[in-house]
């Protein structure tokens, strides 16, 4: 009842989660005894049954076209807490396997990112070829960019998945110059204003994405140390094919993008086991945005 957060729609049976939280009487000694009875006769009531769907535009594509609205299905409050109750008994039991990473306590869709950027390193080192399936995830994220919450929404995009990126001079260039030209269409100015990226940058409060990529990986591998040596993310280091190296070489690895970074911030592996000491050394700032002169 307490991870119920008021101001909800109501579902079919049109009883509010207000309801549910009141301390003028106690639901739950009620909801108890409901669900108990429902246990032992095995029905439900028939609005657990139904939903009131609601569709809402996403704002871009035409209105006409229904693949451009997000269907929202109302429930019931109290079958909702039915189910967290009886998914909670199910989670104590039940053991997922390793290779679900969304939607699972102290694991993420970076884990199976970061495995599959490690062994694909590992086969071309060897020249052996790998083959991976993906999935169309385009509309699980949301990519439109607002100028006003950059930091909260463009840079999020951006980055995505940085952690993982054996990052080259060449892409944090890339990087870097895309972000520039952003913010400056955003303040409204061109190169020919004569403005420098510092001071945009400061106005903006905004540090540099190749800084902040680098936050990002030593945030990763803070993780990934502290990790259990059974979890999918510790697959990549430990994994070995089998074959020569070619010559010449290599090309850039992650490990050795991560080596760099140690190196610049001056941190210590051994540093990650203590979660806060290595936050507040890895971590990069934003710089403080520049009050309007009057």
């Amino acid at each position: 009842l307490k991870k119920m957060r008021p101001g909800k729609a109501t579902g079919p049976d049109d009883v509010a989660a207000e309801l549910w939280k009141s301390k003028f009487w106690y639901p739950a000694e009620w909801l108890a005894k409901f669900f108990n009875q429902v246990v032992a006769e095995k029905k439900v009531p028939e609005c657990w049954r139904q939903s009131t769907t609601i569709p809402i535009w996403k704002k871009k594509g035409s209105p006409t076209d229904c693949s451009n609205y997000r269907p929202i299905r109302l429930l019931s409050h109290s079958m909702k807490i039915f189910e967290r109750i009886v998914d909670g008994r199910i989670r104590d039991i039940v053991q997922l396997s390793s290779n679900q990473c969304g939607f699972v306590a102290g694991c993420g869709t970076i884990d199976a990112i970061h495995a599959a950027r490690l062994l694909i390193e590992k086969h071309r080192e060897k020249q052996k070829s790998v083959h991976i399936a993906f999935l169309d995830l385009e509309k699980a994220f949301d990519r439109r960019l607002k100028s006003k919450i950059y930091r909260a929404v463009v840079r999020p995009v951006a980055m995505y998945g940085a952690e993982c990126w054996p990052a080259t001079r060449e892409v944090e260039t890339r990087l870097s110059v895309m972000e520039t030209k952003m913010l400056r269409w955003t303040a409204g100015v061109t190169r020919m204003d004569r403005i420098r990226n510092d001071a945009i940058r400061q106005k903006f409060g905004v540090a540099p994405i190749a800084d902040k990529m680098r936050e990002a990986r030593l945030r990763w591998y803070g993780h990934f140390l502290r990790g259990k040596e059974d979890s999918v993310r510790k697959i990549g280091p430990n994994f070995e094919v089998i074959g020569k190296r070619p010559r010449g070489r290599p090309k850039q690895r992650w490990l050795d993008t991560l080596h760099a970074d140690l190196k610049i911030t001056g941190v210590y592996p051994d540093l990650a086991l203590d979660r806060e000491r290595w936050r507040h050394n890895t971590r990069i700032a934003d710089p403080a945005t520049m009050r309007d002169k009057r």
